[in-house]
């Protein structure tokens, strides 16, 4: 604080001034508000400035602290979990071995059941269309023998010659259209294609030449082997129309066979007494891997996370101690700043004047009433100023 500094004769003129006032109590009683008004707003830039300064340590000690104690609680659940994992298998590990291998065993003699299914029902298939098989055979040869007898050519015989020249149900008449599209339609498309200076016109005579080429062949085959050979013909498709037939009963006891679930005619052997043992070892190795899961999930765990919990206790509670105490002496700074910023409105930037709301100066204004220099705050600023000039 600044006191007994040098004051020009204008200072000294306002001080006589002062002194000269005709009711010294009044001015005793003004001259005292006034001084605790400076005194007040000197006090209150001080601890303002210090408690700004505790909060903004407060604010970074808090939140190391609060780093730290995060930390250490994620330390806490890594381990945790850590620990956890490991002691979960060493729980289950080889119980989960063991139930993995008798898995492994079941689904290995499952297969192996299926096998000698698909055996037994190949076997069944085979038994109950062998006659229809023969009956086939039997038929293609009788027709291969009205084809000799007749003197067909040998592709009388195929099944393609009687789709094409005596269709009879939906499949042939399939293999007709799908005939006809390849050599009325992809291959006249495909010479064109391979034309160099293709013009639409050539697609027209390759059309034509086509219907000529493949129609022709297709009317002389219809003439040379249906129109003459018509008995015969008329006799091998008949004929076809029975192997058809049986062929479609070959397929619906096939599928019948398939689709019975009664297997009491099967012969199995063994293996449904070993399949039968193996799931019910499977079944019993489970319910204790699933025993040892619950033993471990509703005892081991918790324990495990109650031991590590304990051990941390105190590093922890101290954290959270130091946390709790720097967040209520923050919150106690905080409140006493509020209360200081109302102050330093009323008091401060309410009654002293902008350029003198340091300690510094407010020291000045303090010193010249405690020197009784001065007995207003407006008097002690005009001494001030005056004596800086």
């Amino acid at each position: 604080m600044e006191s007994g500094w040098k004051m020009d004769e204008v200072s000294q003129k306002i001080i006589g001034e002062v002194k000269g006032v005709s009711d010294p109590n009044a001015l005793s009683e003004k001259a005292a508000q006034e001084y605790k008004i400076l005194k007040t707003a000197r006090d209150n830039i001080v601890e303002r400035a210090e408690l700004q300064e505790e909060d903004k340590k407060l604010d970074a000690d808090l939140k190391k602290v609060r780093r730290e104690l995060a930390a250490a609680k994620k330390e806490m659940e890594s381990r945790i979990d850590a620990e956890q994992k490991r002691g979960r298998q060493e729980a289950c590990s080889e119980l989960a071995i063991e139930v993995n291998s008798l898995q492994k065993n079941v689904e290995n003699l499952a297969k192996e059941r299926a096998l000698v299914k698909q055996k037994n029902i190949s076997d069944r298939i085979a038994r109950e269309t062998e006659a229809l098989y023969i009956d086939n055979d039997v038929k293609k040869s009788e027709i291969a023998d009205i084809c000799k007898e007749d003197s067909l050519p040998l592709f009388c015989k195929n099944r393609l010659y009687y789709a094409l020249f005596a269709p009879k149900g939906l499949y042939d008449l399939l293999i007709l259209i799908c005939t006809q599209i390849v050599a009325f339609g992809i291959i006249p498309l495909i010479i064109y294609l391979f034309i160099r200076d293709r013009r639409p016109v050539h697609l027209l005579f390759i059309y034509i030449g086509a219907v000529a080429l493949f129609g022709g062949i297709y009317m002389l085959l219809f003439y040379f082997t249906k129109i003459k050979h018509a008995d015969a013909i008329k006799q091998a498709r008949g004929i076809y129309n029975e192997i058809r037939k049986n062929k479609r009963q070959i397929k619906n006891i096939e599928a019948s066979i398939r689709g019975d679930k009664d297997e009491s005619g099967y012969d199995f052997g063994d293996v449904d007494i070993r399949l039968q043992t193996a799931r019910k070892e499977l079944e019993e190795k489970t319910a204790q891997l699933e025993a040892a899961k619950a033993e471990f999930e509703n005892v081991t765990k918790e324990k495990i996370r109650a031991d590590i919990e304990a051990e941390n206790k105190d590093r922890l509670d101290s954290l959270i101690a130091e946390t709790n105490k720097m967040s209520s002496d923050k919150s106690r700074v905080q409140k006493r700043l509020d209360k200081l910023d109302e102050e330093y409105k009323a008091v401060v930037e309410e009654k002293i004047p902008k350029d003198f709301r340091s300690v510094q100066k407010l020291n000045k204004l303090v010193s010249l009433f405690e020197m009784n220099a001065a007995t207003t705050i407006d008097s002690a600023v005009l001494i001030v100023k005056s004596n800086r000039k």
